[in-house]
This record gives C-alpha cells, structure tokens and sequence, in this order.
C-alpha cells in the first residue's frame, strides 16, 4: 500500500471551463401571486419565509410562507424604493444603499422578524462608505457581508462587519460591475453578470489573500443579475434576471456555476422572461423566482422550481475517526494515541474540502485547531490517513473530546464532522509529551481496505510489578498474528535489551525483564507489532 508523508495542503488547478450543456432537470411549477407587484427587490430567506423588500414606484414589504405557498404582508424598509442591494444572515436581512424616484442613498437598513413571522424591524446600520445601490452582495456564512460594483459600472468593493457595524474597502474590481450578482461559496466571493459596458464575466474574490480573479461568463448573458443571483453551500444560481430595456433584455435562463471546475450548466429555463425578478434558493433542491418586469408592465407572478442540484458539500461528505486503541487513556506525564481519519465523498464532482480538529477539554474549553486547517480536493470516493496525536503532560487530567472537521475553515460552515473520546489519567508514566503534535501517513489514493475501516488492536497492557526489583513481567496482546519486537532502553536512548523479535500468534503474551545486572533508574519498554508501537515506563529500584 503506498504512504507517503502526510500534506494536507493541496492548491487547486484550475480546470479548463467546459461548453455549457442544458441539464433539464429542474421542474417549475406557478404558485400563489404576490400581494402587489414589484421588480429589483431586495430579498433573503429567514426561517419559513422568502422576503421581498422593494417595487417600482410604491416600496413594498412581502413574505412568501414556504409552507403554505401564499404570500402575506411584511414590514416595508423606512428608506428608498428598490435597487437594494442586500444579503441575508441567518437571523437578518441587510438591505444596502437605495434607490427611488426621488434620489438615492447609501443607507443600510437591517430587518429582524418578530417571532419567526412576515412582519419585523428595521435598524439603520453602519451606512455604505458612499451612496450606492443595485451592487453585488453576499453573506460569507460567518462574520462578513461582501460587496462589489453598483449602477454605474464601479470597481470598487467593500466588506461590512456585523460584527463591529464597519466597512473596510477590498481590492478593486478588475473589470467594470454594474447590476451584478453575488454569491458567496466556499470561502469565496463570486461576482455575476454585469450591464452594459461592465464585463459579463464571472468574478471571483479569495478573501485570504485579498485579490480578484476573472472566470468564466454563462452561456446566457445576464445583463441585470443582482436580485436574481443565488446560491447554496456549493453552486451559484443565476435565474432569469436582465433589465427589460433596448441592449438589456428580459431573460427566462436558468444557469448553475459550479466553482470547483469553472464551468455553467443551464437548467430548465422560466416558464417566462421576467427582468430584474426576485430569485432565492430555499431548500435543498428549491428556488423561488418572484415579481419581475416585461414590456414595461410590473408583474407579481411567482414560481417554484424543483430538482435544482444540491451540490451540497453537506449532503456528499462524511468524516470517519477510528482510534487505533479503545478506550484511549493517556498517562499523567502525557502520550500519544493513534487513529484513522477517513473522509468519504459520495458526489460525482469533486470538492474543496478544508480539514481540521478540535478537542474540548474537561473543563468545557476548546483547544485548537490542532490538525489544519488544510485544505484537500476530494474527488468521489475515499480518502484516508494514519495519524498520531500527542497529549502533553501538561494537559489537565480528564475526559477529552477530539473533533475532525470538514467544511468551509474561513466562513465557519461544517459539512461533516465525527469525534473520538480519550482520558486523561492522572496516574500513569512514559516518556515525557510536551505539545499536541500531530503528524502520519497518507493511507493512499487507492480503495481503503475494509480492514483498515475498523482496525483491531494491538495494546501493551501492563509491567507488572512496576516499580520492580529486580524483574518485572510485561504483558501484551495481539489482536492478529504478527511479527513482534519488544526492546528496553535507557533514558538516553540506548539500547538495554531485546526481549523478543519474532512471530507471535494473535492473544496475550508475556516477557520478564531482569535488571538484577542493572543500575535503579528509569527505563523504557517500547513494543513493535506490525504498523504499530507503544511505550511503556519501567522504574527499577534497588
């Protein structure tokens, strides 16, 4: 079986955009009208409502009930008329800048449901660094809103602190933005479409290090997609979208961008072209597309599309700890333990994953990351590694939690996690452990071996007596037949004795040491049994 030395952290090549082919997967279906029509509305998904903030000439305020599929009144923003560009949290809608007949503004106004139900408030916020509207904006999952673009075909960006309610610039767009959509996956922000002399290219923002990259444009040209562009855990949605002017048409186009190869897809179109139509992904599988303008006429006509690709990282990952041992117990001057980490990932496209772990001590608090965060690109199937993980002496004693992760490390989105439980003894010697080093072998790109899944154990059990004068038994098990090598060293690393090196059968066996030609002191039994090894304290006094 190949090893190599264990690197998590792979760069991802770029693979080479491929020709868009329709997917015709996704089933649209018309639902319940809107209250009142309306056109570049604001719009996010909290709980079991699609909110609609904005209208033509009149701001309304309108929520979809996901669950009964009708449309109910909602608390209309204080400020402006449409154009917003906005970003929904899990507890917020953040609509940002303003247009009206009357002028505009770069207000932001933050909306709160009362009670999980249609109606809220509103709680003007730190306001745009200038006065702006129709820019691209997206929700990172975490602690930040991203900005890009405006009306105008700008190429500034910006990104809002919930946390602290203060903007700080980003880097500069490097093609004109104006109307664009935003996305926000996988730890980056993706910027779609553009008007008139603004480029129809997909741009995409690391936030790591702070720069833009352009990428490829739909097959479609999507002139108007800020209020029209969406997006999951993994996939970027453009549905319908466009102005309804001369040079910027009404489109009924449904695209799907994945990131991980730089390619879009076209789905199931719109039963009809809408321009500048509300469109947000609300379930796994579901868009709702609201509202929208066509022939200069305002419409509130709402569709449900079904089937849409998941592409979830949630729904295809999953993480796999086995320890080596069970129950793992770490003596008091520390240890290390051993244990298997697979991650298993079950779509048909490969996926950006970031991998770290975790442990929550005996006292509740958390220590880490220990391992990562690195990132990997899983392609379908298994992945697996053998690692070892050091507990320093220093380590309170106690029951520990070990976490793996997988996901999304910068936003904070887990897609997959599993854990394992180890305790630290307050008895118990062996060579002195002074850090949560982890370190260990790629298992290989190859199927892993079902045997490697659930491993048995080998496991020194005891020295006994110990401390001993002048000999001491030290018993051990085999789970497996197994070549075997059981060795005494001194604290400088000599070598004292061999005690056997040979074949052993599967069960428990027995060695004496005899120190009666000894010095007291410390010494160290260390057992070898296949890919295996464990030490053991052995204290001699005379």
């Amino acid at each position: 079986m190949k090893k190599f030395l264990f690197v998590l952290i792979l760069s991802l090549a770029l693979i080479s955009t491929a020709t868009a082919q329709p997917m015709r997967d996704v089933t649209w279906t018309p639902v319940g009208d809107a209250l009142h029509p309306f056109c570049r509305a604001g719009s996010g998904v909290l709980g079991n409502y699609f909110y609609c903030f904005g209208g033509a000439d009149s701001c309304w305020g309108q929520a979809f009930n996901l669950t009964t599929e009708l449309w109910e009144e909602s608390t209309a923003p204080p400020l402006g008329g449409s154009a917003y560009g906005s970003a929904a949290t899990n507890d917020a809608i953040y609509l940002i800048g303003w247009y009206s007949p009357g002028g505009f503004g770069g207000e932001m106004q933050k909306f709160t449901p009362i009670g999980g139900g249609p109606n809220g408030t509103w709680t003007q916020m730190a306001p745009y660094p200038i006065r702006n509207y129709g820019m691209a904006a997206a929700w990172d999952g975490g602690n930040f809103i991203y900005t890009a673009g405006g009306p105008w075909g700008w190429t500034i960006a910006y990104k809002y602190d919930i946390a602290n309610d203060n903007w700080t610039p980003m880097a500069g767009l490097p093609v004109l933005k104006a109307w664009a959509g935003g996305a926000f996956v996988n730890g980056k922000f993706y910027v779609v479409g553009g008007y008139a002399l603004s480029s129809s290219s997909t741009l995409e923002y690391d936030p790591s290090t702070n720069s833009w990259t352009e990428k490829a444009s739909p097959p479609v040209t999507v002139s108007c997609a800020s209020f029209s562009t969406t997006f999951n855990d993994s996939l970027v949605f453009s549905v319908g979208g466009g102005f309804d002017q001369p040079g910027s048409p009404a489109i009924n186009a449904v695209q799907v961008y994945n990131p991980l190869t730089n390619a879009w897809s076209q789905e199931t179109p719109l039963p009809e072209a809408h321009g500048s139509n509300a469109a947000r992904f609300v379930s796994p599988d579901k868009v709702i597309s609201a509202g929208g303008t066509l022939a200069g006429q305002v419409f509130a006509v709402t569709y449900k599309g079904t089937g849409f690709p998941s592409g979830s990282p949630s729904s295809h990952l999953t993480v796999n700890l086995v320890p080596f041992v069970q129950p793992v117990q770490i003596p008091a001057s520390g240890g290390t333990f051993d244990f298997y980490a697979f991650v298993n990932n079950t779509a048909t496209f490969s996926q950006e994953v970031d991998l770290w772990t975790m442990e929550i001590a005996p006292d509740g608090s958390t220590i880490g990351p220990i391992l990562g965060p690195a990132t990997v690109t899983m392609d379908t199937g298994t992945r697996g590694w053998y690692r070892h993980q050091n507990v320093p002496g220093t380590a309170a004693p106690g029951l520990y939690t070990y976490i793996a992760y997988a996901g999304n490390y910068l936003s904070g989105n887990i897609w997959a996690t599993d854990s394992l439980q180890f305790t630290k003894l307050t008895t118990g010697d062996g060579p002195w452990v002074n850090n949560w080093k982890n370190w260990g072998d790629a298992i290989g790109d190859e199927e892993v071996p079902a045997a490697l899944i659930a491993p048995e154990e080998h496991a020194v059990l005891k020295a006994s007596p110990n401390p001993f004068n002048p000999s001491t038994a030290i018993s051990y098990r085999l789970s497996a037949d197994s070549h075997v090598s059981l060795q005494v060293y001194d604290t400088a690393g000599r070598l004292v004795e061999t005690l056997l090196d040979g074949w052993r059968d599967a069960g428990i066996h027995e060695a004496t040491f005899d120190g009666s030609q000894l010095a007291s002191g410390i010494y160290f039994a260390q057992l070898r049994a296949g890919n295996y090894s464990q030490v053991q304290k052995l204290i001699l006094l005379k």
